[in-house]
């Protein structure tokens, strides 16, 4: 507080009243379920006011740091209370000591029995035995030190390679940094935590409120994973994520499927919900467009970090990139643009850029932005600016739905690239169907193709893209699965399949009239009915139904009421809906025509989607 005054006096007196008042926090997940606790002094914690104070307090204190480690290049980072160093052992002992000795004055301790030590070869032993020995002394435990697999052996016996490279490393918030062997074990146990976290939620009881819980809390832990790993660590993960998603995909129908159903449905229902899924990702995609998105987002912070490495000038909102040194000095020794990779970074951009120029049909990268890793920088940077000119260096949420944050950088990669595969999905599926059965309704492939292209829209996916809790808890269970089913073409067990229609046709053998059994799917209403009171009768049978919803929503409806156009004409439109139909209270006149959808070719996308738009 005594900094707040001298630094900030204009909100001195704001902070001081609100942090001498006593606050309520509570406790979560307890057995006995929430507790109080009553805090007398102080910020609560969560408050932003907390973490800025912090930040406050212990800027001298970094600072001083900072200049020690700065001497030979190192660097210090912090988060709050996480200090993270990287710097030579003679200097990094002096920082500590500076930390130690005069951290408790302004509330920093460092906790040894936390704190991991991750060490540079040594290829001296004795020089290997001196430092162990510092750290120990300083206050490390010998657990917390890491040494690098490459040094010499601490004792007698010999190094046991295996051992130190599944040891060598740490975790800085969620994301594993140390040899290949530590993240992949680190992944796999990271993989049966989430196991374990899948199987509750397919055991989770309500079915909306899982689809919930599957979307935009479990696999977006995919996505982090994928944000802050090298692609190289996490290809492994990329099969075992899709079919995590896929059992908890087919949980939500809670129904049995075929095999071509599931394969079906597990390749749909990865795309966004406008493209007629239900936004729950293509893992493949996800990865390509996660690691280089996350890259891009932070090259600002990493040019400050690495000045030598990468060039940047100009103010944080909007800097100019010039590039990765050794590319730019490559770059000035030769006429050639084709710089190729020579670390572990470089070779991870490369590696995702080319993923991405594939996958998207040159919509993204073309070959010339893949010359050197500059130049994919650059298109990437340049992409962000323009879907987000006022602020070009945001971090990179990640969203599938093209109307949330559409100005972020993974979004725009995801989606393009998903359209793409969207586009893949429909022409297989088009190619499945047999020239002579083009108009056949009764081709799987066929039906899957008109629902999927019906589904393409906003309004067909509307009960699905809602994250409104109480919206959700108006479905059942069973309604819910129902809709999903629905939407998908998929049969039902409790709908009946012996209903006759009303029609008869010959029966090729007899040659006796016989009733026509009815489609759980209606196509046979649709473009088959050759008695035209048929469709008629259901097309009454719906409107009553609608008619019905309306009213239980408190709208007063009309039906069939007389209409005159313009020259004088009766209009006859099927409802007429008045009341709180709209935000505003604007009455809602609603107009059901019957259409013969047995004329309308469903795998003419344009037609369908003017008639789709309509609806």
């Amino acid at each position: 507080m005594k900094q707040v005054k001298s630094i900030y006096p204009n909100i001195f007196n704001g902070l001081l009243a609100k942090y001498q008042q006593s606050t309520t926090g509570f406790f979560r997940g307890l057995e006995s379920g929430i507790d109080l606790l009553d805090q007398e002094e102080g910020l609560g914690p969560g408050a932003v006011e907390t973490s800025w104070l912090y930040d406050l307090t212990v800027k001298p204190l970094v600072a001083e740091v900072h200049d020690i480690v700065s001497k030979e290049g190192g660097i210090i980072s912090t988060i709050v209370d996480d200090f993270s160093i990287v710097s030579s052992f003679d200097t990094m002992i002096e920082a500590l000591n500076v930390l130690v000795r005069k951290g408790k004055e302004v509330g920093y301790f460092i906790n040894f029995n936390k704190t991991q030590y991750c060490m540079s070869p040594v290829y001296d032993k004795h020089i290997l035995q001196s430092r162990v020995k510092i750290l120990i002394d300083l206050g490390f435990s010998m657990d917390m030190i890491k040494i690098h697999p490459d040094s010499v052996s601490l004792s007698e016996d010999p190094v046991n390679v295996q051992k130190r490279e599944e040891e060598y490393g740490f975790k800085l918030l969620g994301a594993f940094i140390g040899s290949d062997t530590y993240i992949q074990n680190n992944l796999l146990k990271k993989i049966e935590l989430l196991h374990i976290e899948k199987h509750n939620l397919i055991n989770f009881p309500y079915i909306k409120n899982r689809y919930l819980l599957i979307k935009f809390c479990f696999i977006s832990k995919f996505n982090y994973i994928f944000r802050t790993q090298y692609p190289q660590h996490t290809n492994f993960l990329v099969d075992i994520f899709n079919n995590m998603q896929q059992e908890l995909t087919q949980s939500l129908f809670n129904k049995e499927f075929n095999n071509l159903e599931a394969t079906y449905v597990n390749e749909i229902t990865k795309l966004s919900c406008q493209l007629g899924g239900l936004g729950l990702r293509c893992q493949k995609i996800t990865q390509y467009s996660a690691f280089i998105s996350s890259i891009t987002s932070c090259i600002f912070d990493l040019s400050k970090s690495f000045p030598q490495h990468i060039q940047t000038g100009g103010p944080e909102n909007c800097f100019n990139f010039y590039g990765f040194t050794e590319v730019n000095k490559k770059l000035d020794s030769s006429d050639n643009l084709l710089i190729e990779p020579d670390d572990k970074l470089t070779e991870a951009i490369f590696y995702t850029a080319s993923s991405i120029q594939q996958s998207s049909e040159d919509k993204i990268f073309n070959l010339h932005d893949l010359n050197n890793v500059n130049s994919i920088i650059s298109k990437l940077l340049n992409t962000l600016k323009s879907i987000n000119y006022k602020d070009p260096d945001s971090y990179n949420h990640f969203h599938d739905t093209v109307n949330r944050k559409p100005n972020q950088l993974q979004s725009h990669l995801y989606n393009t690239m998903s359209q793409t595969l969207s586009d893949d999905i429909t022409q297989i599926m088009y190619d499945k169907i047999p020239t002579n059965e083009i108009h056949n309704n009764k081709n799987f492939f066929f039906q899957q193709l008109s629902c999927l292209t019906a589904n393409q829209s906003n309004i067909a996916g509307s009960f699905l893209t809602s994250t409104s809790q109480s919206f959700y808890n108006k479905f059942s269970n069973k309604e819910f699965s129902t809709l999903l089913c629905l939407r998908y073409n998929l049969d039902l067990d409790y709908i009946p399949t012996n209903l006759p229609c009303t029609c008869n046709r010959y029966n090729k053998v007899t040659g006796i009239k016989q009733p026509r059994i009815v489609d759980k799917k209606g196509f046979h209403i649709c473009n088959a009915c050759n008695a035209d009171a048929c469709p008629t009768m259901i097309h009454d049978a719906v409107q009553n139904v609608f008619a019905q919803a309306f009213k239980n929503a408190g709208c007063h409806v009309v039906n069939k009421p007389s209409v005159e156009d313009a020259d004088g004409k009766l209009l006859v439109p099927d409802h007429l809906v008045l009341g709180n139909a709209t935000e505003s209270g604007q009455g809602l006149m609603i107009d059901y025509r019957h259409t013969d959808s047995g004329q309308t070719n469903p795998l003419d996308f344009s037609e369908h989607m003017l008639k789709s738009d309509t609806e």
